[in-house]
């Protein structure tokens, strides 16, 4: 159903125009109910016998079931997109649905009102037993339910649906409220539909206003753009969706930078050291005097300390690694790490680290250094790791682990 509040204003669209609700030309806002009058001839109808035993399960939407019966029972095309809504009528054993559908492309808040239904938004006095003439479609309401709509192009066919009537449901309407003025000819008193509605000029808007205001309250049948078959770009699901995957692109965008400016400095560090491994070379094959010597030593140098940088590069243990590592090998162990101390040298590719850890049980401790010490993680490497002793508080104990890599 269309939300609407205090800022929310309800027109009336004629086909030539828009009115308000003091039926006074208006121009609507996108914010604004557009609701209009449907001739029930230019609806696709439609009628599903269910048995009781046959109904869906609670927690199926009935009118997503009832959708695909008229799909099953070809009142529906598979292809196309239809609003529609539906009249039940209950029997001992089944349940009859009178469907009233259209292929028309609705607005987000456009409200169409078939001009069959109209007679419900009136007192339930008129509809004890009503007869109504909407252009051509004539309709019967007994004890406040349509039972009866029929195509009267003439008054003889109305004269044939009066005598349907009084056969069917032993009713014989005295008053006829008729939008036409051209009927004549009829044994009851014809009356215009605006004597509904305090002789409003615009008999069809007054009732359309009437029944939409009256839909607030009691459950009325409105045709109006189901949210399920709009856009699917326009869902909360896709909202969700898009919403999620925008964080895990900037969750990803960072790792990736790094680890392809990295890749972009390796690269750049292998195309160097090429480069001076082919001048040394170059250097190497000229004639041997003092001006070139001296400048190969400084080619040399200079090519000692680019080396060293790339090895450097190559071998060097990132921190946060180091400390995913750890935080992995300690994980289930029933440790806390209380603090953490790190230094490093890159170029010696050596570090040191202090971890002050804690847990409830000292055994949790001894088997956490004895981890540390067989992790194969650096096996090829010079490391040493030491550990304090253990102190006990009246929870907790406590230990200094410290671990060195490369360091003498």
């Amino acid at each position: 159903m269309i939300r609407t509040d205090k800022k929310t204003k309800v027109v009336f669209s004629t086909g030539n125009g828009f009115l308000d609700t003091s039926f006074r030309p208006v121009k609507p806002s996108k914010s604004d109910a557009i609701i209009a009058c449907a001739n029930s001839t230019s609806l696709i109808k439609g009628q599903i016998r269910i048995d009781k035993n046959s109904l869906p399960s609670s927690n199926i939407a009935f009118s997503d079931w009832l959708y695909a019966k008229c799909i099953e029972q070809d009142i529906f095309e598979a292809n196309t997109k239809y609003a529609f809504v539906y009249l039940c009528e209950d029997t001992s054993s089944e349940k009859i649905f009178q469907i009233y559908g259209t292929d028309v492309a609705l607005q987000s808040n456009q409200i169409l009102i078939p001009d069959i239904f109209l007679p419900m938004g009136l007192d339930s006095a008129m509809t004890v037993s009503g007869l109504f003439l909407f252009d051509k479609n004539l309709v019967f309401y007994h004890q406040n339910k349509l039972v009866y709509h029929a195509l009267c192009e003439n008054s003889q066919s109305i004269l044939k649906a009066l005598e349907y009537i009084r056969a069917i449901y032993s009713a014989t309407p005295s008053i006829i409220y008729s939008q036409n003025p051209n009927i004549t000819d009829l044994p009851l008193q014809i009356c215009p539909l605006k004597t509904l509605v305090n002789n409003n000029e615009n008999p069809i808007a007054a009732l359309s206003f009437l029944y939409f205001s009256k839909s607030k309250i009691t459950p009325l049948p409105l045709l109006f753009l189901n949210s399920k078959t709009s856009s699917f770009s326009k869902s909360n699901t896709f909202r969700l969706l898009f919403k999620t995957m925008c964080a895990i692109i900037l969750m990803l965008t960072y790792p990736m930078g790094e680890f392809f400016y990295n890749l972009y400095l390796k690269t750049k560090f292998e195309d160097l050291a090429n480069k001076n491994l082919q001048i040394l070379k170059e250097i190497s094959a000229l004639p041997q005097n003092s001006h070139l010597y001296a400048k190969k030593a400084k080619n040399s140098l200079l090519q000692e300390h680019l080396h060293s940088l790339y090895e450097a590069e190559i071998s060097y243990l990132p921190r946060y690694e180091l400390i995913a590592n750890l935080t992995k090998m300690l994980k289930g162990k029933g440790i806390s790490v209380q603090d953490l101390h790190l230094s490093s040298d890159i170029l010696q590719d050596g570090f040191a680290m202090s971890l002050e850890v804690s847990s409830l049980s000292q055994k949790n401790i001894i088997n956490s250094i004895n981890i540390l010490k067989n992790n194969p993680l650096w096996a090829d490497k010079e490391q040493q790791i030491f550990s304090g002793a253990i102190t006990k508080s009246q929870e907790k104990s406590f230990a200094q682990i410290i671990l060195v890599h490369n360091v003498f």
